[in-house]
């Protein structure tokens, strides 16, 4: 077999993974491919929105009791607090697909869609710095931190959705940072 062969063959069984993929708990089948293409992590959101420094985890994903409705139900997203007008970045290449500005829910919001049936959702954005349609390379600027919409203060509301299903984006913040500090330098 050739090298370059062997590489079609990594990259075809990684694109076979990843659009299988239905959580971030799967990943474990992709650790032995991921050093061999680490470079398809920016075709998938695999990081945090926020430079770690900024930000605090405010709510998991997961049942929680609501802060304003004050009833017990699923949040589809984890709340990272930081200072207004905090630089959120795009978790991975993709392109912005919806920009609405909802104030009986995540305020002023992005979506964008990306490789593999994933998309990622930024919610109670105090500004937007894309246009809808625009093409974005992993960790593009994309807008800045606020509390519009249904919020109790400054924060961003970060969902992964995948194959129309919301998941769990937790397990996806020190993806990339794992795969590339694992890689043997020759």
């Amino acid at each position: 077999m050739t090298e370059e062969s062997r590489e079609d063959l990594i990259y075809q069984r990684l694109n076979e993974l990843l659009h299988d993929l239905e959580n971030f708990e799967q990943m474990d089948r992709l650790k032995p491919f991921l050093p061999l293409r680490p470079e398809i992590l920016d075709s998938v959101p695999s990081t945090v929105p926020l430079f770690r420094e900024h930000y605090v985890l405010s709510s998991s994903y997961g049942n929680r009791h609501h802060p304003i409705h004050r009833v017990t139900r699923k949040h589809f997203g984890v709340d990272l607090a930081a200072e207004k007008d905090t630089p959120i970045y795009c978790t991975a290449a993709g392109r912005v697909a919806h920009i609405e500005n909802d104030p009986n829910g995540h305020g002023l919001h992005v979506i964008i869609s990306h490789a593999y049936g994933f998309s990622t959702l930024y919610g109670h954005m105090e500004s937007v710095a894309v246009e809808l349609g625009e093409a974005l390379d992993a960790h593009d600027f994309i807008g800045t931190v606020g509390s519009t919409g249904i919020s109790t203060g400054t924060h961003l509301h970060y969902e992964v959705i995948k194959d129309g299903n919301r998941i769990n984006p937790a397990p996806s913040f020190n993806m990339k940072y794992e795969v590339y500090s694992n890689l043997k330098i020759d």
